[in-house]
């Protein structure tokens, strides 16, 4: 029988301590994958089942940690995850973690998106989506009497949601990512607020390969340090791990809260690997013990060609020993067979170096093509941009002449010249620009397409190559923007010269009427007194019938306003004509009835002129003048009209 001591010891020092366990009986998800950058990387951070991945793998995990005590916490983990495609990542894994009486089960799903943002950049999304269920395990409880505590555990199912992203270059990668950024209960139906294992993380990785003529050539460097940020606590960690083709690797840790690892890992074949970790606890932690763990993966055989990533080689232990044995004892019809195997080897990289050349002969004429429509595209913009020049001198003649005109000087108004063929030809020249523009975009596009190809292959020559054709790319991207700006720009000036000038030209066409219409008042001014000096009085009157009054008046009195050339009051109207002939019809048989008071004023808004008898300073007094008129037959439509100046 088990004292309750050992109990106590296993619930303070590692649930709460290790597994930050929270109130009845809810562990915070923390799988202690933390050390590994090889298999289950998913689990730390949700990009890194695309980011430097380049197949498929399953795996088989255990470890066992505190092995000072029985029933020590114990992790089995079993997941499948990798590279799918040449932008998807994903992953799916299933675990059981057991912490003496208490037992957590679960799994995590794992999806990471990569978009291309360069030749040697990119940005990767990752999200974990973790459901467990946790709770106490009453088969491993012995006690000499009930525990309170332990009879309110229940299980409980939680879910977690763990984003990141990753954003990598040619070897360096920087990461940021939140665990359990949401933390929900299915039982309570609601979040939980208070997860311990709540943290921003923050990463830095670097991934190198070794050149050497040695047992270490194109073996490869990975370094991982991380910052884990939580609400009482910063973490500190950081793993170092090399990788020899020749069939292992072998790797080390450190974490400021956990302790130290190191582990070494093997190729059994191609596909079949093992690893071992071996881990030990610092300050706090240390009389818990060391903890061991082992993974069993096996790699699916890769039959893509990733332009990220791609595959490196490996081999197995096993089959390195076969190769060594028949290096050995091969026969001479072995030994033929090597050498065909040599010659085939060399011709396709014969026939990869005679791709790559044709691929840069096709460069150099596209950028040749490229460099020809910069030419054309320069010219466009010469002649747009004289255009631009051309309208704004239009622009400051016509305001110039107008601004001269309004201040009354003596400036004689350029007549309106037909713009249609100005308009037609700068249409023309914009649509050519914009062809032209689209037609060098394309080239651009296979020409990043072809360098793309040079930079993925394997053959040497390309290191030279590269550097040549990646400063001509960066070029004519940068020439292609610039041009583009400078399009934007000059439609835009176009615009708001077209705005100034269509606004100058109403100003010169209001201002033209104006004068004209000034002119107008003037020659009828002329008129009535040339019409008063010269009609005759009729002996006979004129009957009212020949009286053509116009537009008919209301019997309210109608106000206008900034009436030019008339002053301010109430005038008693006879008749209101625009047609200046019917004016001075009414006017001339007017006079001729011995009306010789009459007068007019005009309205320049409506363009309607109106003929009165008299103005006076109050309606009271206009209309008692209008009941003293006599019944004259030019008085047959008289309205008031009031002005307000």
């Amino acid at each position: 029988m088990k004292s309750p001591l050992l109990i106590s010891i296993l619930f303070t020092s590692v649930l709460q301590a290790t597994y930050s366990q929270q109130d009845n009986g809810v562990v915070a998800l923390n799988l202690p994958t933390r050390n590994s950058i090889t298999f289950n990387r998913f689990e730390t951070q949700p990009t890194f089942s695309f980011v430097r991945e380049s197949s498929k793998y399953f795996s088989i995990y255990a470890k066992r940690e505190a092995l000072t005590f029985d029933n020590a916490p114990e992790t089995y983990l079993v997941s499948y995850s990798g590279r799918f495609k040449e932008n998807i990542g994903a992953g799916l894994a299933l675990f059981q973690q057991n912490y003496g009486v208490l037992t957590t089960f679960g799994g995590i799903f794992n999806l990471a998106y990569n978009l291309r943002t360069g030749v040697e950049n990119n940005l990767t999304f990752g999200l974990n989506i973790g459901a467990y269920k946790s709770g106490l395990n009453s088969g491993d409880v012995i006690t000499n009497h009930d525990d309170s505590s332990l009879q309110n555990i229940t299980y409980q199912s939680i879910t977690t949601v763990s984003p990141a992203l990753n954003y990598g270059f040619a070897f360096l990668d920087i990461g940021l990512g939140i665990n359990n950024l949401i933390t929900y209960s299915f039982k309570s139906s609601a979040l939980i607020k208070s997860n311990p294992e709540q943290a921003i993380q923050v990463h830095l990785m670097y991934t190198g390969y070794m050149r050497s003529r040695g047992f270490l050539d194109d073996s490869k460097f990975s370094g991982l340090a991380k910052v884990e940020l939580k609400n009482e606590d910063t973490i500190y960690s950081g793993s170092a791990m090399l990788t020899v083709p020749a069939g292992f690797w072998t790797q080390v840790g450190y974490n400021s809260f956990y302790g130290a690892s190191a582990g070494l890992g093997l190729n059994i074949t191609k596909n079949i690997a093992i690893a071992y970790n071996y881990d030990i606890p610092f300050g706090d932690l240390t009389e818990i013990g060391t903890a061991h763990t082992l993974t069993l993966a096996y790699r699916f055989k890769n039959n893509e060609r990733y332009k990220y990533t791609p595959e490196d080689d490996r081999y197995g232990l096993i089959e390195k020993k076969k190769r060594s044995k028949y290096l050995v004892s091969r026969t001479k019809k072995e030994a033929k067979e090597k050498i065909k195997k040599l010659a085939e080897l060399k011709t396709k990289k014969d026939l990869d170096a005679t791709q790559n050349k044709t691929n840069e002969t096709i460069l150099k004429d596209l950028a040749q093509q490229a460099q020809a429509d910069k030419i054309t595209q320069d010219k466009l913009i010469e002649q747009l941009e004289a255009i631009v020049i051309s309208k704004t001198k239009d622009f400051t003649d016509l305001k110039a002449e107008i601004d001269r005109d309004t201040q009354k000087l003596n400036v004689k108004l350029k007549p309106f010249k037909s713009t249609s063929n100005e308009t037609k030809n700068r249409v023309q020249i914009i649509d050519n620009l914009n062809k032209t523009i689209r037609k060098r975009n394309t080239k651009i596009k296979q020409i990043e397409e072809l360098f793309y190809n040079l930079y993925e292959s394997d053959t040497l020559y390309n290191n030279e190559v590269i550097l040549y054709y990646k400063t001509i790319l960066n070029r004519l991207k940068s020439e292609q923007i610039q041009t583009v700006d400078t399009r934007t720009e000059l439609e835009h000036r176009l615009s708001e010269i077209k705005i100034a000038t269509d606004y100058e030209r109403r100003r010169r066409i209001e201002r033209a009427k104006f004068k004209n219409e000034d002119e107008s008042y003037k020659q009828g001014r002329l008129t009535l007194e040339h019409l008063k000096k010269t009609t005759i009085l009729r002996n006979e009157p004129v009957s009212v019938d020949e009286f053509d009054t116009g537009e008919p008046q209301n019997s309210n009195i109608q106000i206008l306003n900034n009436i030019k050339h008339t002053e301010t009051g109430i005038y008693v109207v006879l008749a209101v004509h625009t047609d200046p002939s019917k004016r001075d019809d009414f006017l001339t048989k007017a006079i001729a009835s011995g009306a010789t008071n009459i007068d007019f004023f005009y309205d320049v808004k409506t363009s309607k002129y109106y003929i009165y008898i008299a103005k006076y300073d109050s309606i009271s007094d206009a209309n008692n003048a209008i009941k003293l008129k006599n019944k004259k037959p030019y008085n047959k439509n008289i309205s008031l009209v009031k002005i307000e100046n």
